[in-house]
């Protein structure tokens, strides 16, 4: 354990002189603001960190003149007494200005020079590193690092909970890994979550589709009888000879016989005829076939070209548009002067010139990386239009090159058709006129000779129609049996398909419950071991989101309200002199822990190590009282 027995320091920023007598207590240090309290723990902080007590290397320690230089001549001193392991040690750094510029750092430990190096090999050796300090000294530290910073530090200290402590917790859980596999349990869920999605889909689907079906079976038929069929297909054979019998007379047969040989020749020349009209023809028609596609495929590709030129001018109108307001920025912030921060907004005191310099080189800083964000994105947002521009120009060019294509193109169709409308049509020869007039001549004869027993065809066509039409309708009803039942067969499926998919529903359900189940009961575990080391504070590690999930996270509380909204001082305090003690007990070390704000607590919470108290009162200086 480290405890401080006397604090000294001179010219160490604000204050010329001062010595604080700790012998090893707790300290209460009281002063209005701007007396110097800070100072002091930022004193402690630089002899062990070579930091003030924020973090900060490039803080302002020594006093400064009118031009915000260090005070050649003047040294600024830090010496503490303290106590490691009931062993007293003296530790003393000395810093001052060199005439050439720059600081000179110069370390003691028990009144012997050390080497920079050595000094901090010595601070590490008692201190633990620098993080380690400032966890274990600033009671706000912890809690306001980045919680990935706080979750790993504390589950280093409380231990992963594993599996088979969950599994423990409750047996129903070893389940999982029926199903887990060698899979992580996260890529398990989201597998689950995703069949679970499909099937409510497929299962919610097959009732409307049921019905549908059942609609097409409504009122179909009895199945016709064979019987039946055989019987219309007799009577039709029957009818079929009769008609036949009543048109094959001798002299018809023979005439038709004639008409049919005639029918065979007129093809035969018409075919001949057709085969010499696309010799002289069919090139220039696969001609003009060509060409069209290839004009059609040229306006296509300009059409393509003109909207790729839109496309890229309206990006160009967005990117000028927005070039002219980062234009207007650049000026406005050009324009920008530094704020009046020469007093305390709080009480109305001027401020330390160190202060008022460094207040007016964060703005100059900020400025500069305004204007320089402001001119990379113009020269981004010039260079794309530039680009676009160029891109333009060049499509430009490829579409009057399609376009005088596409010229060419349309001229020689032009030609082609007017060489198709040329070509002359083939014209009958005397002998296909010829063998058309013995066509009607004999078809002629056919027909007188039909008179005579018209009445008789007619009376058999009559009822070989009446047959087809009762055969028809019995293949009409035969099919819409079949139809039927293959639809039956199809919603017994479907129902059967929703009786399987609802027992998977049930088993995913039934997965995704365990491993739910499982995950909670993690979190809750490693949220009970890792909160039952507090005795103040607790840590929420997880949190659930709208979806279900759970995420990480490192939330600290105090009696459920959250440190960083709605936390009071007092309770912030405790939080973290709790985490302290735990974090302490951890790393096995105590170092002396500084409590700001400290007017602003009742009741502390008690801790293993040496605290000082800055407290706020309206003593005009410091004030220092050792506590019992």
């Amino acid at each position: 354990m480290i405890k401080i027995t006397a604090i000294t320091t001179q010219n160490f920023k604000g204050i010329k002189d001062l010595k604080v007598d700790a012998d090893g207590r707790d300290v209460a240090i009281f002063g209005a603001n701007a007396t110097g309290k800070s100072t002091i723990s930022d004193a402690v902080s630089w002899l062990f960190t070579g930091k003030d007590a924020q973090g900060r290397a490039d803080f302002a320690l020594m006093p400064l003149d009118k031009n915000n230089s260090p005070i050649s001549g003047l040294e600024t001193v830090v010496e503490i007494d303290l106590s490691h392991n009931d062993k007293n040690i003296t530790l003393k750094k000395l810093c001052r200005a060199k005439k050439a510029g720059g600081l000179i750092t110069e370390h003691w430990i028990d009144g012997v020079p050390k080497k920079a190096t050595e000094f901090k090999a010595f601070i590490d050796s008692i201190i633990g590193n620098e993080e380690t300090y400032r966890i274990l000294s600033d009671s706000t530290h912890f809690a306001t690092m980045p919680w990935q910073l706080r979750r790993e530090s504390l589950i280093d200290i409380a231990g992963e909970v594993s599996d088979d402590a969950v599994i423990a917790a409750d047996e129903d859980l070893a389940h999982v890994y029926d199903f887990v596999g060698d899979k992580k349990l996260d890529d398990s869920m989201a597998i689950l979550k995703s069949r679970l999605k499909e099937l409510k889909k497929e299962v919610e689907s097959i009732p409307a589709r049921v019905a549908e079906l059942e609609v097409q079976v409504e009122d179909i038929p009895a199945e016709p009888d064979g019987k039946e069929l055989d019987r219309l297909k007799s009577k039709l054979e029957q009818a079929n000879a009769a008609m036949d019998g009543i048109r094959n007379n001798e002299d018809t047969a023979k005439l038709r016989q004639e008409l049919s040989e005639l029918n065979a020749k007129i093809a035969e020349r018409n075919s001949q005829a057709h085969t010499a009209t696309l010799s002289s023809r069919g090139p220039i028609i696969d001609k003009i076939k060509s060409l069209q596609t290839d004009s059609m495929h040229l306006d296509r590709h300009i059409s393509d070209l003109a909207g790729r030129i839109e496309a890229d001018q309206k990006r160009n109108d967005i990117a000028t548009e927005a070039m002219a307001k980062l234009r207007d920025n650049y000026i406005g912030e050009q324009a920008s002067k530094p704020p009046d921060d020469s007093s305390c907004h709080a009480c109305g005191q001027p401020l330390p010139q160190d202060q008022i310099q460094a207040a007016l080189d964060r703005f100059h800083q900020g400025k500069a990386e305004k204007l320089k964000r402001i001119n990379t994105e113009g020269k981004t947002l010039k260079a794309g239009v530039d680009a676009r521009t160029k891109d333009i120009l060049a499509t430009q060019g490829k579409i009057k090159d399609a376009r005088g294509r596409l010229k060419d193109v349309t001229a020689e169709l032009a030609e082609l058709e007017k060489s198709l409308e040329a070509t002359p049509s083939p014209k009958p020869t005397p002998e296909l006129k010829a063998l058309e007039q013995e066509k009607a001549r004999i078809e002629g004869m056919i027909s007188a000779g039909k008179n005579g027993t018209a009445i008789r065809e007619q009376t058999a066509r009559e009822n070989l129609e009446e047959i087809e039409g009762q055969l028809l309708a019995w293949k009409q009803q035969k099919a819409e049996f079949d139809a039927a039942t293959k639809t039956r067969s199809r919603i017994a499926e479907l129902l059967a398909q929703e009786k399987t998919l609802n027992a998977e529903l049930e088993q995913v359900e039934r997965k995704l419950y365990l491993l739910d189940k499982f995950t909670t009961q993690k979190v809750k575990l490693l949220e009970d071991r890792i909160n039952g080391m507090f005795a103040f504070g607790q840590f929420k590690m997880f949190k659930t989101l709208v979806n279900g999930s759970i995420q990480p996270c490192c939330d600290v509380l105090c009696e459920g309200v959250p440190y960083e909204k709605g936390l009071n001082t007092a309770a912030r305090v405790n939080v973290g002199l709790d985490i302290i003690q735990v974090l302490g007990n951890h790393f096995g070390l105590r170092v002396p822990v500084w409590v700001d704000n400290a007017e602003s607590v009742n009741e502390f919470h008690k801790i293993d190590a040496q605290i000082l108290y800055l407290t706020v009162t309206d003593d005009p200086e410091l004030v220092v009282c050792k506590l019992s």
